[in-house]
């Protein structure tokens, strides 16, 4: 062997290291062990700087889009359909308490005139947003559907942030997000789930807290007040607060954090305990848990079709098809097995342990968008991990596919199979810039190919690799876009919005002539119409071709009907004889209605 040849491969394997010295200084710090599997460190660099404030812009975003395409919802009069029984419900709440103070309305918690025993069931965050925004101008709808679509908005960038505490990177963490918005359960039931914004809250900061040991006071702080709004949010909440304090007890035992955690979730739970049991008691609260987790006269089989078919109307095909996919592949990745198996045992234990409520309820199972969420973003990040591998096998920091090092993620996590074996940046890994084949190997670039030429070869498949993001990215996004248009316009948005809010839009429209004493309703279209008592200011009461002539009624007094599900002794001539119609709501007099019973 000649002295020049020695000499050039020297120099190669002296390339070489300082390659593999420089990949490895990039990619960070392993975790320590006994830490938390997802260290959440700050991001340095430039770069990774960059890489942050895009991927939140894209939040922000997402965020503001689906804002503007809830605005004009929240003027919509509570209707027919579960957002009108249960929104409805703190409209009365925020009437009573606005007429009659803090002590009258026992708290804020009368529901006058649909019932005269207050309604405490639930810990009371709502109920004190619902009576801070009735203090804005007017007298409108939008005081009351205000504080449960800011909640909903919550569920985004909460959402982005424990995706990103996990570990995925920008892209899988903006598709998901983009993918749990464009659904009919989320866009148009979200002001029903107001807790998911504040448990994705507190479940981001806990993971973030088990990384760290030694958290700043700040972090602290945030924790406790997102622990305290959990468990003031709902008992969902409570219970999900409760396990993520035990997951946050088990990575650092007892000690400031864990007490202040803990002392944060026990006031609120006191304060909703003393809420409830204040104003209602145990034993009507025993008899509403009672009441959706005992009896029920269905079989399994009925059970499950039921939830099949709340899913079909709420979910896509393509995100049904997708969600269990995702779960697996979430409970095999060790960076979300552990929150993603918690999630998945509270939404059975909600659903199975208060199946009555599941039964009754389209909307009970909505704790699953958590699974979806994160199962949709690891399944998203594995198939970038994919896309990269057949690239050329590792990520580059200077766009929205860069793992989350800034987090504190290594290459070994990154690039690693389910069991976190290192692919990425593995030193000799024959692909790419450091390995076997490429530029750093025992042949080709390593053997002596000039700094310049290497400069090049590596911006080019930057370059490349930065085409292929942008078109992915703007492919996506314009597909989210469009879906989500459709959603916003289409016939879910009718079936599930539109529709049932003519029923409020024509009972506001139309008041009861003075001196009725009941808000009547006849068949069976009408569901807890508390709506109804808001606009009328009476008491819901069925009306039957018997008790037509029981009940106090009087022949101009006004009965709603739903001409969908018509009673069965109402003809179908008689339709031409109401007062007032919206779609399939109609006002029909009294005297309409017993010539019609009686013929």
């Amino acid at each position: 062997m000649s002295a020049g040849t020695a000499l050039l491969r020297v120099r190669g394997l002296g390339l070489r290291v300082r390659d593999t010295v420089a990949r490895v200084r990039e990619s960070g710090p392993a975790p320590p062990a006994g830490q938390s599997e997802v260290p959440v460190d700050e991001p340095s660099g430039s770069d990774a700087r960059r890489v942050e404030r895009r991927g939140w812009a894209g939040v922000a975003a997402i965020t503001g889009i689906v804002a503007l395409t809830w605005i004009p919802l929240l003027g919509m009069p509570f209707g027919d359909n579960h957002l009108g029984r249960i929104i409805g419900r703190y409209a009365l709440h925020l009437r009573n308490l606005q007429e009659q103070g803090i002590l009258g309305s026992h708290f804020g918690a009368d529901w006058l005139p649909y019932a005269s025993a207050p309604y405490a069931h639930h810990p009371p965050l709502l109920n004190l947003l619902t009576a801070l925004t009735g203090l804005l101008p007017g007298d409108d709808e939008y005081q009351v559907w205000l504080p449960a679509y800011l909640l909903a908005l919550l569920i985004i960038p909460a959402g982005a942030a424990l995706l990103r505490g996990l570990g995925l990177r920008w892209s899988a963490t903006l598709l998901a997000l983009g993918l749990m918005v464009a659904t009919p359960f989320y866009w148009a039931y979200s002001p029903l789930m107001f807790d998911l914004g504040p448990i994705l809250a507190l479940s981001a900061l806990v993971v973030r807290l088990r990384a760290r040991p030694d958290p700043g006071g700040r972090l602290v702080a945030g924790t406790c007040v997102a622990a305290l709004l959990t468990t003031l949010v709902s008992w969902p909440g409570v219970g999900f607060a409760a396990v993520l304090g035990l997951w946050l007890l088990a990575a650092r035992r007892v000690d400031r954090v864990t007490v202040l955690v803990g002392a944060s979730m026990l006031a609120g739970v006191v304060l909703s305990l003393a809420f409830v049991v204040g104003v209602t008691g145990m034993t009507m609260l025993g008899g509403q848990a009672e009441l959706r987790s005992t009896g029920g006269g269905y079989t399994v089989r009925q059970f499950l079709r039921r939830q099949w078919q709340y899913a079909y109307d709420l979910l896509p095909v393509w995100y049904i098809g997708a969600l269990p996919i995702g779960a697996v592949v979430g409970l095999l990745d060790r960076r979300t097995r552990v929150y993603l198996a918690m999630a998945v045992t509270f939404t059975a234990a909600w659903i199975l342990g208060l199946r009555n409520g599941a039964f009754v309820h389209s909307y009970w199972s909505y704790p699953i968008l958590v699974v979806g969420l994160v199962g949709m973003g690891v399944l998203l990040d594995r198939l970038v991990d994919l896309f990269h591998g057949r690239f050329d096998g590792r990520n580059c920091a200077d766009g929205l596919d860069t793992q989350a090092r800034g987090d504190g993620w290594d290459g070994s996590v990154r690039g690693g199979g389910f069991d976190g074996s290192a692919r990425e940046g593995e030193v000799g890994s024959g692909s790419g810039d450091g390995g076997g084949s490429g530029d750093g190997g025992g042949s080709g670039d390593g053997g002596g190919t000039p700094e310049a030429v290497r400069r090049f070869v590596r911006t080019r498949r930057r370059l490349a690799r930065r085409r292929v993001r942008v078109t992915v990215a703007v492919l996506a996004g314009t597909a989210l876009g469009a879906y989500l248009g459709v959603l916003v316009v289409g016939p879910d948005r009718q079936r599930l919005l539109d529709e049932p809010a003519r029923a409020g839009r024509l009972v506001a429209e139309h008041p009861p002539p003075a001196g009725q004493r009941y808000a009547w309703v006849a068949g069976t279209g009408a569901t807890s119409p508390r709506w109804l008592a808001y606009y009328w200011r009476l008491k819901p009461r069925l009306l039957t071709a018997t008790t037509l002539h029981t009940e106090p009624t009087r022949p101009e007094d006004l009965v709603l009907v739903n001409l969908d599900r018509r009673p069965d002794w109402l003809p179908e001539s008689a339709e031409t004889r109401a007062v007032a119609r919206d779609g399939p709501y109609a006002l029909f007099p009294v005297a309409v209605l017993t010539s019609a019973a009686d013929s």
